[in-house]
C-alpha cells in the first residue's frame, strides 16, 4: 500500500485487478475514497507548471519545473539511479531479440533441411515460421512439440527448449524491473503532486495537447 486510507475516508468503491507481469500475474486491489471536508480551505498562492523532458548531468531527467507566487521554484527530477535502472529493462528486451534471432534461424534453417522427415502436423504448424516475430509464438510451438516427439528431433528440440527457458528467466527479469521502475517513478510523482497541491490553491499549466 503505497499510502494509508484517511482516516475519515469512507470506501465508495473497490475494485480487484489482474495484471499480467511477464509471464506471471499479479494481482492489485483499488479503493475509491470520499474524504469529507466540512471547513474546506484552499491555499492563497497560485504556481506555474512547464512540463518538459530534459537531460542533465548523472544521467538526470528533469521532467518538470515550477515557480510560484510566493517566490518558490522547484523541479521534478528522475534521478541518475532510476534512469540506469530503466535502461535495464530496454538492455534485457535487447538480449532476448537477439536470443530469438538466433534461434529463430537455426529452426527455420532446420525445418528446410529436414523437409518431408518432419511429420505433416509439423510441417503445418511451421508453414509461416520465416514471418514470425513473437518469442510467444515460439515458445508455444516448443510447449506444442513437447507432446508431438519425433525421430531426429532430439538436438534440435534440446536447443529449442533451453531457449525457452533462458527467454522466461529474461522476461520474467525484464517485467519486474520494469513494473518496479514503473512504481519508482509514480511515487515521485504523486509526491510532487501532493507538494502543489498542499502548498497553492491554483496551477496554471501551457495549453498543450
Amino acid at each position: 500500500i503505497h499510502r494509508p486510507i484517511p482516516e475519515y475516508g469512507i470506501v465508495t468503491w473497490g475494485k480487484v485487478l489482474r495484471k499480467r507481469v511477464g509471464p506471471h500475474y499479479k494481482w492489485f486491489l483499488q479503493l475509491t475514497v470520499d474524504v469529507p471536508d466540512p471547513f474546506p480551505s484552499y491555499a492563497p498562492d497560485a504556481c506555474g507548471i512547464n512540463f518538459g523532458w530534459r537531460h542533465l548531468g548523472d544521467d538526470e531527467i528533469r521532467v518538470a519545473y515550477l515557480v510560484g507566487s510566493d517566490g518558490h521554484e522547484e523541479d521534478l527530477r528522475l534521478p541518475g539511479r532510476l534512469v540506469k535502472a530503466m535502461r535495464k529493462a530496454d538492455d534485457l528486451q535487447a538480449i532476448r531479440k537477439k536470443n530469438f534471432n538466433t534461434i529463430h534461424a537455426r529452426l527455420l534453417a532446420w525445418v528446410r533441411e529436414a523437409g518431408t522427415r518432419i511429420p505433416a502436423e509439423f510441417q503445418e504448424a511451421t508453414a509461416t515460421l520465416a514471418q514470425w516475430e513473437s518469442p510467444h509464438r515460439l515458445a508455444t510451438l516448443v510447449y506444442r512439440w513437447r507432446s508431438q516427439r519425433f525421430d531426429g528431433d532430439e538436438e534440435m528440440f534440446a536447443a529449442m527448449e533451453e531457449w525457452r527457458k533462458q527467454d522466461k528467466h529474461l522476461w520474467t527479469w525484464q517485467a519486474n524491473t520494469t513494473q518496479r521502475d514503473q512504481e519508482h517513478r509514480e511515487h515521485l510523482y504523486r509526491n510532487f503532486a501532493r507538494r502543489v497541491a498542499d502548498r497553492y490553491g491554483v496551477v496554471a499549466l501551457e495549453d498543450t495537447d
